[in-house]
């Protein structure tokens, strides 16, 4: 009689590994590794969206110029397009907003091929006119925070001076300490 076993998915066996106990000395480490995996994957989140920069810097250019590729005003919200994918390191820099019609997969060129096709449009160009302009009015780079750790746009960041140390320290504007600036 055959019996059934559970398929086997990659990675698996990371997924069923036990949490050390609270007293062990591996506690320590796991807790290391689990706070490292999340501070990488925040930064990395945060250099591939850029923070506020899609939020709002590239909410507000799809408001005034509409679609990157058609111009077109479309009441649906956009989709923000990595014009270097994803997984070749495309980051905030890359982005270009398109609305929905738009930003379909055509299997011919993608969709940059596609608006380049049907409208003239190099997105590529306009995906690089736009980081320029997103880093002139402080949208990009993003800096993390070092009272919080969160990630926001260098717009949204301030320098304070410790008096006694002479330290300078990069803090969000919800982490700078009540006082004159």
């Amino acid at each position: 009689m055959l019996t059934r076993r559970a398929p086997l998915v990659r990675g698996s066996w990371t997924r069923k590994r036990k949490v050390p106990h609270q007293d062990s000395q591996k506690r320590a480490l796991y807790e290391a590794r689990i706070k490292a995996a999340q501070a990488s994957k925040a930064r990395d989140k945060a250099l591939t969206w850029g923070c506020e920069y899609r939020s709002v810097f590239l909410a507000g250019v799809y408001k005034m110029a509409g679609c990157a590729a058609c111009s077109r005003h479309d009441p649906r919200p956009f989709h923000p397009h990595h014009v270097a994918h994803r997984s070749r390191k495309g980051r905030a820099e890359s982005l270009t907003p398109l609305c929905p019609s738009c930003h379909t997969e055509d299997g011919q060129g993608g969709v940059e091929g596609r608006a380049a096709k049907l409208y003239g449009v190099d997105l590529l160009e306009v995906a690089r006119a736009l980081a320029r302009r997103g880093t002139e009015l402080g949208f990009l780079p993003v800096e993390e925070c070092a009272g919080c750790g969160a990630w926001h746009s260098k717009r949204y960041m301030l320098d304070d001076l410790d008096q006694g140390t002479g330290i300078v320290r990069r803090l969000c504007v919800d982490c700078v300490p009540p006082g004159p600036i």
